[in-house]
């Protein structure tokens, strides 16, 4: 049959293309795959890749010509600001939003992570230093979107009772 499509939206260009050309490279493997061993249903599949520049901006542009197709899921992008920028275009929507990055915090049913969360990875950063004896711990944290969804995650992790010992300088 025609092929299955799935539209993918990644920084391939800009500052985030490094995570982005990585994504890219895993769909395209994926792809390869997934046809050898019968596609989807039969089907085979494609991932049509966009390039957001690295821009939140361009990330909604390409997500609303994506949705106007009415597909059942998208993927993308790769970096929370563009996720973020996404997530309000899928409210009252039946598409599925894939994030490929870990920072996406989110309660809408139809937007997923889809790698461990950084309410997971942030926890266990401190566990790891409290179980090697370390005591005091220097943060640096990015002021993007990503620096700002961990930022309050690590001040949660030094108020629980297990890292009392871990000294925040």
């Amino acid at each position: 049959g025609d092929p299955y499509t799935i539209d993918a939206i990644l920084p391939l260009t800009g500052s985030g293309a490094y995570s982005g050309q990585l994504q890219a490279e895993a769909m395209r493997m994926y792809e390869t795959f997934a046809n050898a061993n019968g596609g989807i249903r039969g089907r085979p599949v494609h991932f049509d890749i966009h390039d957001d520049q690295s821009n939140p901006v361009i990330t909604v542009q390409l997500t609303n010509q994506a949705l106007a197709k009415n597909p059942a899921i998208i993927m993308g992008s790769a970096y929370v600001a563009a996720c973020a920028a996404e997530q309000p275009l899928f409210l009252n929507k039946s598409t599925v939003e894939f994030c490929v990055s870990p920072g996406l915090l989110t309660k809408q049913k139809n937007v997923f992570a889809t790698s461990i969360a950084i309410t997971y990875i942030v926890p266990a950063i401190y566990k790891f230093m409290r179980d090697r004896g370390f005591s005091r711990v220097a943060v640096i944290v990015a002021t993007d979107a990503t620096g700002q969804a961990s930022d309050p995650l690590t001040q949660s992790a030094f108020a629980l009772p297990e890292n009392k010992n871990l000294q925040l300088v």
